[in-house]
């Protein structure tokens, strides 16, 4: 049962917001009209909640809220025109009264399920975030490159990583103490973030590592990117006179590879040997076999 409730909340998560609450009113509306000619003998108050609790989960709280009220409404007309009674000599506004009283149990259903929806996100988004950096950790890179490495396979479209290491960061640590290590930690971040695109991919992999990941980037992308990323570090670095440089190994598949740990690998190499050279540059490579990284 579990599993089929799953499958489809995974099917309207996949569907645009505009969608679900078209949906939404869709079915309060459907089910208005069923109430309707059923009469009082068939109890539907389930179904005026379904579609509340799904926009209240997968779009937003205002959303869940305007569609409360429209089925509070609904389900109103439907109590007044089919339920005889709900007309004298019974008491004339005991069908407002219960028309708020299920708009107010449609709405405290919808502040609940959008508090624990948000709950659930943070928790979510700390899970896959560097506590330090904000940018992805190493669990939610590989989950957010997989599923970019089989676009690029579906695609035929190149793929592009690059591996930073800061040079000399034990020297900040050890002069300025670990808060000074800390804020150069973020501020690298930060400034990659905000020289790469919104599609590109910066995680932290550990100490005083990062990397990144560059969809549908060939090698003459992939230079122009890195120089702009190279100027945002260098500008931080001068701005507060820390210690430290770059050596950045980047690794260009033009035909698409066979894992992810294969690009790292490579690129962690090409890392190490710009640090083997004296540091503080990047070092290209581009494959265009498969056959190679497999």
């Amino acid at each position: 049962m579990s599993m089929l409730i799953n499958r489809i909340m995974q099917f309207f998560a996949q569907l645009e917001k505009p969608k679900l609450i078209l949906i939404g009113y869709s079915w309060i509306a459907g089910f208005g009209i069923i109430d309707y000619l059923t009469g009082p003998e068939l109890a539907l108050s389930i179904f005026y909640l379904l579609p509340i609790m799904l926009v209240a989960w997968l779009v937003n709280r205002r959303a869940a809220v305007y569609i409360s009220i429209v089925g509070a409404i609904v389900w109103l007309l439907a109590d007044v025109l089919s339920r005889e009674w709900y007309v004298p000599p019974s008491i004339p506004w005991i069908p407002y009264w219960n028309a708020a009283v299920r708009l107010g149990f449609f709405v405290i259903v919808t502040y609940i399920l959008s508090a624990l929806k948000q709950s659930t996100d943070h928790e979510k988004e700390r899970a896959r975030t560097d506590y330090l950096t904000g940018v992805p950790n190493l669990r939610y890179f590989y989950e957010l490159a997989e599923a970019e490495l089989s676009r690029a396979h579906r695609y035929n479209r190149p793929l592009t990583i690059a591996y930073l290491d800061i040079d000399n960061f034990k020297l900040v640590n050890d002069r300025l103490g670990h808060a000074a290590g800390d804020l150069v930690l973020r501020k690298v971040a930060e400034a990659i973030r905000s020289n790469i695109r919104i599609i590109d991919i910066v995680a932290r992999w550990g100490g005083d590592e990062f990397v990144m990941l560059f969809p549908e980037t060939g090698p003459d992308t992939a230079h122009s990117v890195m120089e702009r990323i190279q100027k945002g570090l260098r500008h931080i670095v001068q701005e507060n006179k820390w210690p430290v440089t770059f050596s950045i190994g980047v690794f260009t598949c033009v035909k698409v590879p066979a894992s992810i740990d294969a690009m790292v690998s490579a690129a962690d190499r090409l890392m190490y040997s710009v640090k083997a050279l004296g540091k503080d540059t990047v070092k290209y490579e581009v494959f265009d076999q498969t056959s190679l990284l497999a």
